[in-house]
């Protein structure tokens, strides 16, 4: 069918129906968006959100589903390599090695990042009674840190992760949470004498 008229990011064909034909952001990167069909321009129009929110679900890469943690890591290195002296990345590769990895290496991101995963790991850090407080503050410390920046590269989309210890969050990953965290700690350690702090 042969364009007719134009009319922004919507175009008449030569048998009076319309479409869609236009370039969409997705991930970065702008692709080019089409779709006919329509029987009328108001038609179009009024399908255009879901049709390009379809479209860019479509053309995105799910890294939460494919990727695994291993991968992550690989990137979060090469960003630390940038802001951080070689004797704080040889501390940062230790705790990794020894406190994370054997948790979570060769495992996709989703199967790592999700509430029971991670309850799981930081109840086996803080219950461990080898470990001084100061080391898990520190391997947790990290592990947020890491989650932190999977976040901002979009390896993982939802960013609301949360542990609850009688009844409170003492690890929480939602930036909204942080106020509410700072609180719960207080009244945590006021009730159990928790010690350990987990700084933003």
């Amino acid at each position: 069918m042969k364009v007719i008229k134009n009319k922004g990011a919507f175009v008449q064909y030569d048998d009076s129906t319309w479409g869609i034909d236009t370039r969409i952001k997705v991930n970065d990167e702008y692709r080019h968006f089409k779709k006919k069909g329509y029987p009328t321009l108001s038609a179009a129009k009024a399908d255009f959100e879901r049709a390009k929110a379809e479209f860019i679900s479509s053309k995105s890469m799910n890294k939460y589903e494919v990727l695994i943690f291993d991968d992550l890591l690989v990137e979060y290195e090469k960003m630390r390599k940038v802001t951080c002296n070689p004797s704080t990345l040889g501390c940062d590769q230790s705790v990794f090695n020894v406190y994370i990895l054997p948790y979570f290496s060769k495992k996709l991101l989703k199967d790592c990042f999700n509430t029971e995963a991670i309850t799981e790991w930081y109840h086996n850090i803080v219950d461990d009674n080898h470990y001084t407080n100061n080391k898990k503050a520190k391997v947790i410390t990290r592990m947020k840190d890491l989650l932190k920046f999977a976040y901002m590269h979009k390896y993982v989309i939802k960013f609301a992760l949360a542990i609850y210890d009688f009844g409170y969050p003492i690890f929480a990953l939602n930036h909204a949470d942080i106020a509410d965290l700072t609180a719960a700690l207080a009244i945590k350690r006021s009730l159990i004498g928790y010690q350990l702090k987990l700084a933003f």
